[in-house]
């Protein structure tokens, strides 16, 4: 999907795919435009947090940053995805490849549990697509 997609809550990602048939326009924060395509149920979210904020290298998404889901993309290693863990809350991080084993990885260099082992519990909500920053 392009153009407006809703900016939803950590918690309503966590849920997306059982919320989606029943989600009514205001159930978002906001609705946002993007120029890429999310398909058919993509959505929005901010990022909470700075494990995701890195002081040097090729990406750093701050605290407050808006990323751009798609929910059906394959989520490869490599590939900066939203993950649902113990619960319905959703995490954003890298997903990593270590000797054979996915891992949720932390891109601050300073962040204490850099990696976490993807469970089996654990359930993929969608691979960001796009980031960008709302300016004053």
């Amino acid at each position: 999907m392009k153009g407006r997609v809703p900016l939803i809550s950590s918690v309503q990602a966590g849920m997306w795919t059982e919320i989606i048939d029943n989600f009514q326009p205001g159930d978002a924060e906001a609705w946002v435009e993007c120029h890429r395509d999310l398909g058919p149920h993509g959505y929005a979210l901010r990022v909470k947090g700075e494990s995701m904020t890195a002081p040097t290298g090729e990406y750093s998404f701050p605290h407050g940053m808006i990323l751009y889901v798609n929910p059906s993309a394959e989520p490869l290693p490599g590939k900066f995805v939203v993950v649902r863990r113990n619960g319905h809350e959703a995490t954003f991080k890298r997903l990593t490849l270590v000797d054979g084993e996915m891992y949720l990885e932390a891109i601050n260099p300073d962040w204490p549990n850099r990696y976490i082992k993807l469970t089996p519990d654990d359930h993929i909500c969608g691979v960001v697509v796009y980031a960008g920053l709302e300016l004053p």
